[in-house]
């Protein structure tokens, strides 16, 4: 199990195997803390104390299951993006939630129905932070411009690159791709590392 790729590892999690979900945070583990340095350090912020870098670690690791049980082929990105996309929005609302000192209104118990507008245009409940990455204006746009910029690099492989390249989004391994494709694994093993090198020079494939 430990030379599966992250397709294999998904598809396994999808028949609940406990071992697989294991496998797959301990594969990202290292990304998830290349992250948050990387996201702490681009906001300006100070350095995290350790407490603070385990607790927002552990949310990661949560934000990368998510990540798992939303992704679906018809994302149009490669996984590994898409989990680096929600665990850099994790991090992102860690940050605004811990270091912003305007949380009294939302820590007491008022109705999210109180209008705050004399024209009852504007409500509380549409001024409540929302964690989940979908609903982030700058995740939507940076998966949105991913996924065209995918498209823009399948749109120009051949028909056996794109062929090779679909099935390894399918979850196959290289040697399954050979069988149906009627190339040698070293030959797959090149054509995957040419896309992923084309874009990995586009979008921030490795986050």
């Amino acid at each position: 199990m430990e030379t599966m790729n992250d397709y294999e590892l998904l598809y396994l999690m999808s028949e609940q195997d406990e071992e697989a979900q294991k496998l797959l945070i301990k594969l990202y583990e290292q990304r998830i803390e290349r992250i948050i340095r990387k996201t702490v350090s681009s906001g300006g912020g100070k350095h995290l104390r350790s407490d603070e870098f385990h607790d927002l670690k552990s949310k990661c690791m949560l934000s990368l299951i998510e990540a798992v049980n939303q992704y679906h082929d018809e994302t149009g990105v490669p996984f590994s993006y898409y989990a680096s996309l929600c665990i850099t929005t994790c991090v992102r609302s860690y940050l605004r939630k811990t270091r912003s000192q305007a949380n009294y209104m939302f820590a007491t118990c008022t109705s999210l129905d109180l209008d705050l507008s004399e024209d009852e245009g504007c409500y509380l409940i549409s001024l409540v932070q929302n964690n989940q990455a979908e609903f982030d204006p700058k995740w939507s746009f940076e998966l949105k411009e991913a996924q065209n910029k995918v498209k823009e690099v399948e749109a120009q492989l051949s028909e056996d690159e794109r062929q090779i390249w679909l099935l390894r989004k399918a979850g196959c391994t290289y040697r399954e791709i050979a069988e149906k494709s009627g190339h040698t694994v070293k030959h797959v093993g090149y054509i995957l590392h040419k896309i992923k090198k084309i874009l990995a020079g586009i979008i921030d494939y490795q986050k």
